[in-house]
């Protein structure tokens, strides 16, 4: 299955978009992206941040000591 040229606007507007600030987002917010992005960069930097703010990952769930 191909994706036609017209439908791939990320190559064409990306420079144009504003970045993401993951840190601007509350926690609940950065969950739902790790657990609805799976496989995705945005999974990866939604877990970086809630790292930062001393969650953990282990046992298949986050945890934090806070």
């Amino acid at each position: 299955m191909s994706i036609l040229c017209r439908y791939l606007t990320n190559t064409a507007i990306r420079e144009k978009l504003a970045p993401v600030k993951l840190n601007r987002y509350k926690d609940d917010i950065l969950f739902y992206m790790f657990y609805t992005n799976v496989g995705d960069v945005l999974q990866m930097a939604a877990a970086a941040e809630l790292y930062n703010r001393d969650w953990r990952w282990g046992r298949g769930l986050f945890s934090t000591n806070g």
